[in-house]
């Protein structure tokens, strides 16, 4: 158990540390990672706007977090403490497989991201858009 607590937290620290640093350079130079599927298509992906909305965040702008990508803010609580819970399972057990019911969540979310990614790129639904 002390193991699995070491590599979770070292994988835990070590993204921390990797977000702190990007963040840091984004405020720093202004220059962020740019969304390969917009620059090459023209159209928005399911994740174009998360660096905003996580720099939003960091500044307790919670509507222009929630206006840079909707449907990442609001399954943010949801993935977060689904990832705790998975993190606590795996330290405890040692179990890093899906449940059925885990897996079907996942392919969900998967059809989720997908469609949001389509219709945030239809007039109709341009609110969608990153602002």
């Amino acid at each position: 158990m002390k193991t699995r607590l070491k590599k979770a937290l070292t994988v835990i620290f070590t993204l921390l540390a990797i977000g702190i640093a990007y963040y840091v350079w984004i405020k720093l130079t202004g220059i962020a990672i740019p969304c390969i599927f917009k620059e090459k298509y023209g159209f928005y992906c399911s994740g174009c706007g998360i660096s905003r909305m996580f720099l939003n965040l960091f500044k307790f702008d919670f509507y222009g977090a929630f206006r840079s990508n909707i449907l990442i803010f609001v399954l943010s609580p949801v993935l977060s403490v689904y990832t705790a819970y998975k993190i606590f399972e795996y330290i405890k057990y040692g179990n890093l497989k899906l449940s059925k019911k885990e897996n079907i969540f996942v392919w969900f979310l998967i059809a989720l991201l997908v469609v949001f990614g389509i219709l945030r790129n239809i007039p109709m639904f341009s609110y969608l858009a990153p602002q």
